[in-house]
């Protein structure tokens, strides 16, 4: 068995972006940890995109407390930062997070479809010969979107439900509201009203609960809820357009439902 290095990414993020955290999961090849254990090394542009690492252990007991760590430092062309891997006994991993920041002239902008390199990283071990032995590598990239994009605003929110460091309200509010936004349009006049209330029902909810969480807080605002470029179910399965199907009846008189709507509307116009 090989030593692992598990990335945990959004490589798509929207346009604007000016930093984030990711993180990477050494697992060494056996139970138990070598003597001298390998170093994980970033490789980056001399901007540093990387600005600050922690390690933590997992164990029986749990995660242990965060150790922020100062790199080693080498110069050049590129920036490589070497931190330590040292092992913990009774710990099936070493955890490390890194915080980065987008790195950009004051006149710059990127455009949806740029891509960006962060760092390589590299897990090296002394070799045999008294050089680098390596045993895994990875890279951190980003692609700029356009999150008014909806194709781009459905692959964020999806991407921001499986970030393991939200907390779970908010990974729940942001899967409803991408599972609301992916629902195609219903073609009567009165489903279309209950499908455009769920989703400005969902997103208000996602902005509540991502509310503290700034990279995420804009996404509920900038969901498009025209119907247009979307998919349509035609015809629509409703008994109403479908007379002798069985079926439940709307649940709301029509009139009461575009009341509903219509201050749906304005509360996600006020982004409240």
């Amino acid at each position: 068995m090989d030593w692992e290095l598990d990335v945990t990414h959004d490589e798509v993020v929207p346009l604007g972006l000016d930093g984030g955290r990711s993180s990477l999961r050494v697992v060494p090849p056996a139970p138990g940890w070598p003597a001298r254990g390998p170093v994980l090394r970033l490789v980056m542009p001399t901007a540093r995109p990387v600005v600050r690492v922690r390690r933590r252990y997992d164990t029986a007991d749990g995660p242990a407390t965060h150790l922020e760590l100062v790199p080693t430092v080498h110069g050049g062309r590129q920036c490589t930062l070497e931190f330590p891997v040292d092992g913990e006994a009774g710990a099936a991993a070493a955890r490390f997070e890194l915080d980065w920041e987008v790195r950009r002239a004051p006149d710059e902008r990127e455009t949806a479809g740029d891509e960006q390199l962060l760092t390589r990283i590299h897990l090296v071990a002394p070799g045999p010969d008294g050089g680098d032995h390596l045993l895994a590598s990875a890279f951190l990239r980003l692609t700029w979107c356009d999150p008014r994009d909806g194709e781009s605003l459905g692959l964020l929110l999806r991407q921001a439900a499986a970030d393991e460091s939200l907390p779970a309200t908010a990974r729940a509010a942001l899967a409803e509201l991408a599972e609301a936004d992916r629902a195609a349009v219903p073609a009567c006049s009165y489903c279309v009203l209950r499908w455009e209330l769920r989703l400005l029902d969902a997103a208000h909810r996602a902005r509540e609960a991502v509310r503290a969480h700034p990279r995420l807080a804009a996404l509920p605002d900038l969901l498009d809820t025209s119907t247009d470029d979307r998919t349509h179910r035609r015809p629509c399965d409703c008994p109403r357009q479908n007379p002798g199907r069985t079926g439940p009846a709307p649940e709301v008189p029509e009139d009461d439902l575009r009341r509903a709507l219509s201050a749906a509307r304005a509360r996600h116009r006020a982004g409240t």
